[in-house]
């Protein structure tokens, strides 16, 4: 919502709740310390959107025979039960975000180290085929040539399974990383630590 529609005047925080506005009246004055409250054009009393639970709240347990200070004090308990609630999720969100910086930053190493055997493989190759051009200009025979060849193939052969399950292992690391699941998993973990 925009900011406009949060903030409202008692008449439509009446409506909403379904409390004539006289009682809220009562309620913003009684209860303020526990509302969203804030002071309008002529000093009428604006509530945000958000208050209304409460207001609500204060009227369930007035209606179950509650005291004023007994209003005041379940509200006082409920508000500081939600702010430890709060704080604890946002230590596991602080907790998470530091266990999936850890594995971006695996990721980023495992992909530098990955570069790395590229590039060394590439100059591999290259040094192949400045033998492979040298043996064809001394006219090697045809048994040399098909065994380098052979020694080739068997060294693309295992850097391409090399390449492979690298890559499979980056994905598997990025499918955990992702996958709603295992996020699941580490909440569960989470919980149960706590």
């Amino acid at each position: 919502m925009n900011g406009m529609n949060e903030w409202m005047p008692i008449s439509q925080v009446s409506q909403k709740v379904n409390i004539p506005p006289e009682t809220v009246r009562r309620y913003a004055r009684q209860y303020g310390s526990y509302l969203a409250m804030k002071r309008g054009e002529k000093k009428a009393y604006l509530i945000h959107e958000s208050s209304l639970d409460t207001i609500k709240r204060i009227r369930t347990l007035l209606e179950q025979g509650h005291q004023h200070g007994q209003v005041k004090l379940l509200l006082r308990n409920e508000y500081e039960a939600n702010v430890h609630i709060e704080k604890e999720e946002a230590e596991r969100d602080q907790h998470l975000s530091k266990q999936m910086m850890k594995e971006v930053h695996m990721l980023v190493d495992q992909n530098k180290k990955l570069m790395k055997l590229m590039t060394e493989m590439h100059e591999r190759m290259n040094v192949y085929e400045e033998i492979l051009e040298q043996q064809q200009q001394l006219a090697v025979t045809s048994e040399q040539v098909d065994e380098t060849m052979k020694e080739q193939r068997d060294y693309e052969r295992k850097r391409d399974e090399y390449l492979l399950k690298t890559m499979n292992e980056m994905q598997e690391k990025r499918k955990e990383s992702a996958n709603p699941r295992e996020k699941n998993k580490l909440f569960t973990k989470l919980f149960k630590l706590s």
